[in-house]
């Protein structure tokens, strides 16, 4: 059953709030507030979907997808799943769906629009070799089946977060310009948050 007592839920309208003004905000608390398995949950309920929450580690992603499967009373893999490498369970109906930050770096990777905006092909083999080349169409709304993205466990610093956060950076700019030359974007802006966890201790969210 859902754990409405956990302590983020007491910010659930300032989170709304606050992704209604910007489409980036960083949520801090402390291991055990919810904010690995609740966040999705909130963010499904105001309508967004599909939701992609990264996980440094893949037992990490597939018990956190199965704790929501189970709080969201729904078979895993069906509107709640879990995408890790060699293993999956999702299809094109998930609407909340836990990923290693690997997992989700090669989706971007294979997607051509994700490394050079308006080049169907890199230039050359270095391009796609490059993950600190990947443009920010990698995240969010430019890559698809992607309408909320949470970069979770952000305080765990990895070359894979850092370059996701990176993505994401440019993924703001290229909206902002696209916003300057009178460019409407496809569908919904997505929200993109990030849940840095309050200790280092690398425990395991609520």
């Amino acid at each position: 059953p859902r754990a409405p007592t956990l302590p983020i839920h007491a910010y659930r309208e300032q989170i709304l709030n606050e992704l209604r003004s910007s489409p980036v905000i960083i949520v801090l608390g402390d291991t055990g507030c919810g904010k690995t398995t609740q966040l999705p949950q909130i963010l499904a309920e105001e309508g967004f979907g599909p939701i992609c929450i990264t996980q440094p580690r893949r037992v990490a992603a597939i018990a956190a997808a199965r704790r929501v499967a189970q709080e969201c009373g729904t078979q895993l893999g069906g509107d709640v799943g879990f995408a890790v490498r060699f293993e999956h369970a999702c299809t094109s109906k998930t609407r909340i769906k836990f990923v290693t930050d690997g997992v989700l770096l090669r989706e971007a990777v294979s997607n051509p629009q994700a490394r050079h905006p308006g080049r169907t092909e890199p230039s050359t083999a270095v391009d796609a070799a490059q993950p600190t080349q990947l443009s920010a169409t990698a995240c969010a709304s430019q890559l698809p089946g992607i309408d909320a993205l949470i970069l979770d466990e952000a305080h765990e610093r990895s070359l894979n977060t850092d370059v996701l956060f990176a993505t994401v950076k440019r993924l703001l700019t290229a909206r902002r310009a696209a916003e300057r030359r009178g460019r409407k974007g496809k569908g919904r802006a997505a929200a993109a948050a990030a849940a840095a966890g309050g200790t280092g201790d690398g425990a395991g969210d609520g």
